[in-house]
């Protein structure tokens, strides 16, 4: 989502270390935006 309203050129994240759940999905194991890192553990999925 983007807004003219906000005096920001805009924000880098990225997602990173992806990893293939048991059941096939393709899930990111961390979130980086600019100095945050968020590190995202013990995902489950199910059919």
């Amino acid at each position: 989502m983007w807004t003219s309203i906000l005096p920001i050129d805009g924000l880098e994240a990225t997602w990173s270390d992806w990893k293939t759940t048991e059941t096939g999905a393709l899930l990111p194991n961390f979130h980086k935006l600019m100095v945050l890192g968020l590190e995202i553990d013990h995902l489950k999925t199910s059919n």
